[in-house]
């Protein structure tokens, strides 16, 4: 029996701030990763804009034996949230700081994070870049 390496998605962003790219990273990453059934998707099938939720979805995904969380930053949000969601957690995750065409604040809060995290002395991996970024597909990938 071949058990494939699970990976958890979640989506954060800001009720106030558009959402489309958010959305539209979440569904490319559920159909590529469909097709390529390389690896389980544990998948929220819904966007974050409450820390405490976030926190919650977070840490079932670790009980539901997530190998590696990828938090998604779609639009600026209070870098608390993720700083919040990921701060107990043992499983390895990924920070991505999704970066496209519509200037949302979402690459600085994703920037914000990532140096708070590092003061903590966090290990997680960093990627920015676009909804469809082979690149960091393949980074992604390789963390599993």
């Amino acid at each position: 029996m071949n058990i494939k390496p699970r990976l958890g998605l979640l989506t954060v962003g800001k009720k106030n701030q558009y959402q489309g790219e958010i959305i539209r990273f979440r569904e490319f990453y559920q159909e590529r990763l469909a097709k390529d059934d390389c690896i389980e998707l544990l998948l929220e099938d819904k966007l974050f804009f409450d820390e405490h939720d976030l926190v919650q979805a977070a840490k079932a995904m670790e009980a539901r034996g997530a190998d590696l969380i990828l938090i998604c930053v779609g639009t600026w949000i209070y870098p608390s949230m993720v700083i919040s969601a990921v701060n107990d957690l043992s499983t390895p995750f990924i920070l991505y700081g999704l970066s496209d065409t519509i200037a949302n604040g979402n690459l600085g809060a994703a920037v914000q994070i990532r140096y708070v995290l590092q003061e903590m002395g966090r290990k997680f991996v960093f990627l920015a870049g676009g909804i469809v970024d082979e690149e960091n597909y393949h980074v992604i990938m390789k963390c599993r």
